[in-house]
């Protein structure tokens, strides 16, 4: 049975809303688009580090349970070692799904992206009530 949550990975990345490598990672971090970065298993040091570095002032980091190799023959591109997922609304559902599989690793950063996307989907709410309203 396919994996659900590398499903996500591959309609994140079909959706224009995944970057893979650290370059693409950094850049979507620094310009504030990055809402969740994966490191796999099996990623270098220095990768993981690089993770660390972009979760102190920006999107959450965890870890993945894939290796760089499983992760390339999902989303179709080389061994990627660090992915980002740009879409909040995807970012917190990829994150429930890792939660469910691994509460004590991944729950609090699902609890953190739940909310942040509950408040985002109550502000486009309001800002919409408040566009018709002004007709």
């Amino acid at each position: 049975m396919p994996d659900k949550r590398l499903g996500m990975l591959g309609l994140a990345k079909r959706a224009g809303q995944l970057e893979l490598g650290a370059d693409s990672c950094t850049a979507a971090a620094r310009a504030g688009r990055a809402q969740l970065v994966g490191v796999a298993s099996d990623a270098s040091e220095r990768t993981r580090r690089l993770a660390e570095r972009l979760a102190e002032n920006g999107p959450p980091a965890v870890p993945l349970p894939w290796t760089k190799a499983e992760l390339g023959e999902t989303l179709g591109r080389g061994a990627p070692g660090i992915l980002a997922i740009t879409d909040l609304q995807l970012a917190a559902g990829f994150a429930a799904g890792l939660a469910e599989a691994d509460p004590a690793q991944y729950a609090d950063t699902a609890e953190a992206l739940q909310a942040r996307a509950a408040r985002a989907r109550q502000r486009k709410s309001r800002r919409r009530n408040t566009a018709s309203g002004a007709r």
